[in-house]
C-alpha cells in the first residue's frame, strides 16, 4: 500500500503540563494483540529514565507494528546500539510525535527509502530528519515489525509519546492505550539515612518490611536515630498482568506527620533530566547489589523537574519533642496502591547509625566545580556532575605493567551526573606510540576503554565514572572472530555475515565491498554481528568480499573472502 496520499487537516489541541485530556484520545494500539508491558514508563535504567513502554511482543520478532494515528514519517534512525532501527511519526492534529523502536524492519516503502540514504552515504548508522508531509501514514497502517535491535535485551517494541514542540516524552498510558493491571507494587525493605552533619561517613541501615493487615510496616513498627535529620528509600517494584520483570513505580509520596514532604511522578521526562536517573535510585544499592531503592528525598544538586515542590525536599528533620508518624504511598498507573507505616524518634544516643573514621582528602561540593591534581594525575569535576557533596578520595597503586601507575579516582560507589575530565602524565611512553596512547578503566578485572588521547605530555580523557584509571595503548586491529564465506568455495547462501571484535578502543569504521563495490553490512553491536541480505544477482564465477575495521586508535583490519557463485 501507497504511503503518500494522506492529507494533515488543521491543528488540534496541545498536550497541557498535567496530560489530563486522556479521554480526548482514540488512538490505534500499536500492536493488534493485548498489551502486556516489561518495562513502564520513568523507571530508572542503568544511564537514564525509561522515556516510554516496553510492550512485550511474545518473546517473537515480525510482528506487524501499527500507526497509532493519521501522520507524517518525520524522522527515521537506524544504529547498532541504543534504540537499534526506529521510526517517528508526527501528528499534527495532536501535536504529538510516536515512536517507535527496536524494530527489525520498516515498511517496504520506508525501508527502500532509507536504504537509498545509506548508499548515497555509505553508512549503515543512520539518523534522518525528514520534511514535513513527504512520507504520510495513515491511522491504523503497517508501518514495521517488531524486533530486537540496538540496546534491546530481547524481542519487544519500545514505545513513546513526545510533545511535538518540546520533544518532552510523556507516559503513554496517559492516552487511553489499555494495560490490564490488578496488582500493587510489592515492597521489600526501606533504607535510612543520615543526612545530618555526619552523612558523609554514615552507615545508613537498611530495614526489611512486613504486611501487617494490608499495611507494610518496620519490625516493632517504630525505629529510633541518632540524627535530627534523616532520609528515606524503598525497595520496591511493579508488576502488571502477564509481566515478567521488576518494573518501576508511576507515584511516590511521602506524608510526614499528615502532611505531604515528597513526591515523585512519573507522567513526564525532559530529556535533559535523563542524567538525573543516577540520583533518582539509590547508587550505590543499584551498582553493588542491582537493587533499586526509589530515593523519597531530593539530592541537594537533582534539579529533575519530575518532582513537585514541596518544602525541604523529602528531608525528615526531627526533634525530641515528639514522634514522627511516617507514611509512604507508592501507586502504579492503574492506581493500584501499597502503603508503608511506620514511628521515628529521635535521640541523640541511640546506636543507628553507625560513623566511619573520616578519611577523605577533601569535599567536592555539588554545586562549584571541583578539581585534583599532583604530578601524576590531574581530575576536574565540572559543576552539574555531582548531585550531592562527597568526601573525595584518592589514592595511587603503583603498577609496572602499563605507561602509568593506577589511579583510583574516588569510588564507583557515587554516581556522575556528567563527565569529568581526567589527564594522566604517562611514564615510559615512546613517541611512535603516543598517538595509540588511551586511558583505560578497571571494573573489577575487567579493562574498558575510558578513550582519551596523547596532548603535550599528558593523555586526558572526559568520563562519566569514578574508579581506577591508567595509560595504556592499543596497538591491535579489530579482528574478525567468523565469517560464513568459505574461502576459494562456492558460495550458495542467501546472507553473508560475520563477526568482529576489537581489543580496547572499539569498532570504530567498518565498510565491505564485493568485487570493489560498497554493499551495506547492517550491525548489532550486542551481538558483534554483521549481516548483508543478498537482494541483487551476483554473476556466476569468481568474487571477493572485502571486509575494512577500523578502530579508535586508527587500527586498520582488511580481511579478504575469495568465493565462487
Amino acid at each position: 500500500m501507497p504511503i503518500f496520499f494522506v492529507k494533515i487537516f488543521g491543528q488540534g489541541l496541545a498536550v497541557n503540563e498535567s496530560v489530563a485530556l486522556k479521554k480526548e484520545y482514540d488512538f490505534h494500539p500499536p500492536f493488534n494483540i493485548p498489551l502486556f508491558l516489561s518495562g513502564n514508563f520513568g523507571e530508572p535504567r542503568s544511564t537514564h529514565f525509561h522515556t516510554g513502554i516496553d510492550i512485550r511482543s511474545n518473546a517473537r520478532v515480525g510482528l506487524d507494528v501499527f500507526a497509532i494515528e493519521d501522520g507524517y514519517v518525520s524522522r527515521i534512525g537506524i544504529s547498532s546500539k541504543g534504540y537499534g532501527k526506529v521510526l517517528y511519526i508526527t501528528h499534527p492534529k495532536h501535536q504529538l510525535t510516536s515512536v517507535y523502536a527496536h524494530l527489525i524492519n520498516l515498511s517496504p516503502e520506508l525501508n527502500d527509502y532509507i536504504k537509498h540514504i545509506q548508499y548515497a552515504q555509505r553508512r549503515f548508522e543512520i539518523d534522518t530528519i525528514l520534511p514535513n508531509n513527504l512520507l504520510r501514514v495513515t491511522k491504523g497502517q503497517v508501518i514495521a515489525y517488531s524486533g530486537n535491535t540496538g540496546g534491546s535485551g530481547g524481542p519487544h517494541l519500545h514505545f513513546e509519546m513526545r510533545d511535538s514542540k518540546t520533544a518532552e516524552t510523556i507516559n503513554p498510558l496517559l492516552f487511553g492505550f489499555k494495560v490490564q493491571d490488578d496488582y500493587a507494587p510489592s515492597l521489600m525493605n526501606i533504607k535510612l539515612y543520615d543526612l545530618g552533619e555526619k552523612k558523609n561517613n554514615a552507615i545508613n541501615k537498611i530495614l526489611p518490611l512486613q504486611k501487617i493487615n494490608g499495611i507494610y510496616t518496620i519490625a516493632g513498627g517504630e525505629v529510633t536515630v541518632n540524627t535530627p535529620i534523616l532520609g528515606i528509600s524503598v525497595n520496591a517494584f511493579d508488576k502488571s498482568l502477564n509481566s515478567i520483570g521488576r518494573n518501576g513505580l508511576f507515584d511516590i509520596q511521602l506524608i510526614s506527620n499528615g502532611v505531604v514532604i515528597f513526591e515523585s511522578k512519573m507522567d513526564r521526562i525532559h530529556f535533559d533530566d535523563w542524567r538525573f536517573s543516577y540520583s533518582y535510585a539509590d547508587y550505590d544499592e543499584r551498582t553493588s547489589r542491582d537493587a533499586i531503592f526509589h530515593k523519597c528525598f531530593i539530592d541537594p544538586c537533582n534539579e529533575a523537574r519530575m518532582y513537585p515542590q514541596y518544602e525541604n525536599n523529602g528531608i525528615i528533620k526531627l526533634d525530641r519533642n515528639g514522634p514522627n508518624e511516617i507514611k509512604i504511598l507508592l501507586s502504579d498507573f492503574s492506581n493500584n496502591i501499597s502503603e508503608i507505616k511506620f514511628t521515628v524518634y529521635y535521640d541523640p544516643q541511640a546506636p543507628l547509625f553507625a560513623h566511619k573514621p573520616a578519611n577523605e582528602q577533601s569535599i567536592f561540593y555539588c554545586s562549584i566545580e571541583n578539581s585534583f591534581e599532583n604530578d601524576f594525575i590531574q581530575v576536574a569535576v565540572p559543576q552539574g556532575s555531582l548531585a550531592d557533596d562527597i568526601p573525595f578520595k584518592y589514592k595511587m597503586i603503583p603498577s609496572s605493567k602499563y605507561y602509568s601507575n593506577i589511579f583510583q579516582v574516588h569510588a564507583n560507589t557515587d554516581p556522575l551526573l556528567d563527565s569529568i575530565y581526567i589527564s594522566i602524565k604517562p611514564q615510559n611512553l615512546p613517541a611512535h606510540l603516543q598517538s595509540k596512547a588511551m586511558i583505560a578503566y578497571q571494573e573489577g578485572e575487567t579493562i574498558k576503554s575510558a578513550g582519551g588521547y596523547y596532548n603535550k605530555g599528558q593523555v586526558e580523557t572526559w568520563f562519566n565514572k569514578f574508579g581506577k584509571f591508567f595509560v595504556t595503548t592499543d596497538i591491535i586491529p579489530p579482528r574478525i572472530l567468523q565469517c560464513n564465506i568459505v574461502k576459494n568455495k562456492r558460495f550458495a547462501g542467501k546472507v553473508f555475515s560475520f563477526r568482529a571484535s576489537d581489543n580496547l578502543s572499539g569498532i570504530k569504521e567498518y565498510n565491505a565491498y564485493i568485487d570493489d563495490q560498497w554493499i551495506l553490512f547492517e550491525h548489532d553491536l550486542k551481538s558483534l554481528h554483521f549481516f548483508h541480505i543478498i537482494e541483487g544477482n551476483i554473476e556466476p564465477g569468481n568474487h571477493t568480499l572485502r571486509i575494512e575495521l577500523e578502530d579508535y586508535k586508527g587500527n586498520k583490519g582488511i580481511y579478504s573472502y575469495p568465493f565462487i557463485k
